[in-house]
Order: C-alpha cells, then sequence, then structure tokens
C-alpha cells in the first residue's frame, strides 16, 4: 500500500522516531525482512549511510504485540473461512484444536486446569466475576477469562483479578503467537481470528501461572463456541 511504501527504508519518515500507528502499518504491512532495518534506520540521524546489516527481528515490547494482535482482527479472508464454516459448524472446533496443538498444547493438557465455564444468554460477565471474587476470597489462585475489554486488551486475561502486567502479556503473546506463525505454511498460511488467539493465550497463561482454577465466559456461545474445547 501507499502508506507501506512510504515507511521502507530510505523514506525521509526515517529521519525521526516511528510514532505508534506507524509501528502498526510496519507490523501490519512491510515484509518481515524490512521491519527491523527500518526500526534502526528511526533511531539514526538522516545523513548516516543505511547498514547493510542484516535485518534485526522485531521489537517485541507490549504495543508491538498488540499491533501484531490487532492484524487477526476479521477481515475479508477470515469472513469468507467462517461463511464456510458456517454450513459445517463441527469445522471450527477442529480448527480450534489445530491452533492449539501448533502452539505445544493438547486438549488433554487443559484437564490440568480446574475451569467454571459459564454461558448464558445475558448476565455472564456478572456471573464470572461473582464467582471469580467469590473463590479468590476464599484464598484461591484465580484465573479469568472474558470478553469484550473496555480500555486494554489485557482485561480479558486476569490473574487474581487483576489484569496481567505487560510484562507477562508480551512474554506469552510472542511465545504463542511465535509457534503459529512458524508453523502456518503448513498449515496453509491459516492464523487464528482474534478471539480464537485470546482464547488459546488465556489458555497458555493460566497453566504457566499455574492457577487453582480458571472462570471462563464464552464467546458468542452455542455448541461450537471456540471455548467448547476444554472439556
Amino acid at each position: 500500500t501507499a502508506a507501506a511504501v512510504q515507511l521502507l527504508p530510505g523514506s525521509p519518515m526515517m529521519a525521526r522516531p516511528l510514532r505508534v500507528w506507524e509501528r502498526c502499518l510496519l507490523t501490519a504491512f512491510l515484509p518481515r525482512q524490512h521491519r527491523g532495518a527500518a526500526r534502526l534506520r528511526s533511531s539514526s540521524n538522516a545523513g548516516r549511510s543505511f547498514s547493510t546489516k542484516p535485518a534485526r527481528r522485531p521489537r517485541m515490547e507490549y504495543q508491538d504485540a498488540v499491533c501484531t494482535l490487532n492484524t487477526l482482527q476479521t477481515n475479508a479472508s477470515l469472513l469468507d473461512q467462517v461463511k464456510r464454516e458456517r454450513g459445517q459448524p463441527q469445522m471450527q472446533l477442529q480448527a480450534m484444536r489445530s491452533f492449539l496443538q501448533r502452539t505445544g498444547l493438547m486438549v488433554e493438557d487443559l484437564d490440568q486446569l480446574n475451569i467454571i465455564h459459564v454461558t448464558g444468554t445475558k448476565g455472564k460477565g456478572s456471573t464470572c466475576a461473582f464467582t471469580e471474587r467469590i473463590l479468590r476470597n476464599s484464598g484461591l489462585r484465580t484465573g479469568f477469562y472474558s470478553s469484550p475489554h473496555l480500555v486494554q486488551v489485557r482485561e480479558r486475561i486476569r490473574i487474581n483479578g487483576k489484569p496481567i502486567s505487560k510484562e507477562l502479556f508480551t512474554k506469552y503473546f510472542w511465545q504463542v503467537y511465535g509457534r503459529l506463525d512458524e508453523t502456518k505454511e503448513s498449515h496453509y498460511g491459516t492464523m487464528p481470528a482474534y478471539f480464537r488467539f485470546l482464547t488459546i493465550l488465556a489458555f497458555h497463561v493460566f497453566l504457566q501461572e499455574k492457577v487453582d482454577l480458571a472462570v471462563i465466559e464464552v464467546g458468542i456461545g452455542g455448541a461450537y463456541d471456540c471455548t467448547n474445547i476444554i472439556r
């Protein structure tokens, strides 16, 4: 795109540090080999020559993680996929299991979590919040996964009632995203959509942080909601 071309190394825009929206464009549109070089150029003076060293990997910071996560938002190709799966809803759970396995987890691994799975038409979030608070006040270490968030995406994944820190979100995001990205070529270039990815991320966080139990709120609900891979 025109916006991406303006951010290529050597552009006049690279004479100053990148703004957040420019970093988002770099993450979403530029080929991987150009991203590290563009950041290298942004921190140098305009008169210096461009480095011939291999491009660096994208910085694994919190804002970079959020920008990369936003590239998983529903787009035209994902909408086409949803339409195809609508006639065969069981495919949605099969796809979720496949994504989970690509990150290094099996469905059986989720059995290690004590899960309270909440569904319904109205009041799901309130029921989850009440349940989590009661159990936390009883001395248990709780995990809580809900949607949507109000301000920051970290609100969706909570440990002991608090959104996970930027450091933890960044750490686990790049672990999970990296495994999916490394395996996508052998899976027809597929990546999980936004909610599916966050659900997988929440499972990883709760397992790694060794919560005593996890309160899980469904997404859109129904028999083939992606949270239904838990047993």
